[in-house]
């Protein structure tokens, strides 16, 4: 869900949230280097089982300060929260495997974020 937040503001911004690069990998898009962001301070780390795969919930340590985001970074954040707050897991894999920058890459190679105009919006 990450990917989406990131795509959705580079599509209108030129830039992403985080500046992180990703890979296509079989859980869907995944941040390069996700195992260093996973060490960070701060944040608490939660591991969940899913199919033959490990994922992760990722908590903050504090209370995030919102006045660090844009109104749009913001409005993106809620968007992609909506769309995906009924969803499990084997939907949101399925559904990011269905966006043509998945498709249009081969497995572990970058997702380039030229991919981003082809995303699909996400409406209820």
């Amino acid at each position: 869900m990450e990917w989406y937040s990131d795509v959705l503001n580079f599509k209108g911004h030129g830039k992403s949230m985080t500046g992180l690069v990703y890979q296509h990998l079989p859980m869907g898009a995944v941040p390069l280097g996700y195992n260093e962001i996973l060490s960070l301070p701060s944040i608490k780390v939660e591991e969940e089982y899913i199919n033959d795969y490990v994922g992760y919930k990722i908590h903050p340590n504090q209370e995030i300060n919102i006045s660090s985001f844009s109104l749009d970074e913001l409005n993106i954040l809620q968007r992609v929260a909506n769309f995906f707050r009924t969803k499990n897991t084997d939907e949101v894999v399925a559904y990011m495997h269905s966006e043509a920058a998945y498709i249009k890459t081969r497995p572990n190679e970058l997702i380039p974020y030229s991919l981003t105009e082809e995303v699909r919006p996400l409406d209820d």
